[in-house]
């Protein structure tokens, strides 16, 4: 594997943690803010 596989890899964890952090964070923050 080379390090351009391995960075490739690597910036599609970081994603897949950035979205399911504001999938998680995202919605009670909606919900406080309407409610």
């Amino acid at each position: 594997m080379g390090s351009k596989e391995l960075k490739k890899v690597l910036a599609g964890l970081g994603v897949a943690t950035l979205v399911s952090a504001v999938g998680a964070v995202a919605p009670g923050q909606l919900h406080a803010g309407s409610g």
